[in-house]
């Protein structure tokens, strides 16, 4: 016998275009996608294709210019709920 368990999908796809309205001028952004709250005990969400975090290029703005990262994303998840939905994250570094 077998038990049917049906299962959504969830693709995120987009870009991180950049950011603007920084006092500094060398800046990257560390990213992730953040499932199930945080909680590691909770596999609620499973990533198919795709990666959970990483990190964009540096990009050296002219003053007053947004800095320009255009950092693709194209992620796959699996879920049997929709507790735990997925949140993005983002924290903006100045390279030293």
């Amino acid at each position: 016998a077998f038990v049917l368990v049906q299962m959504a999908e969830v693709h995120v796809v987009g870009c991180i275009e950049g950011g603007e309205d920084f006092d500094q001028l060398a800046l990257f952004c560390k990213w992730g996608i953040v499932t199930d709250d945080g909680r590691h005990d909770a596999k609620r969400w499973n990533l198919l294709e795709g990666i959970a975090s990483g990190q964009t290029q540096v990009d050296i703005a002219k003053e007053g210019c947004m800095s320009v990262w255009s950092f693709p994303l194209d992620l796959h998840y699996s879920t049997t709920t929709i507790h735990g939905w997925p949140k993005f994250t983002c924290e903006v570094f100045r390279r030293h």
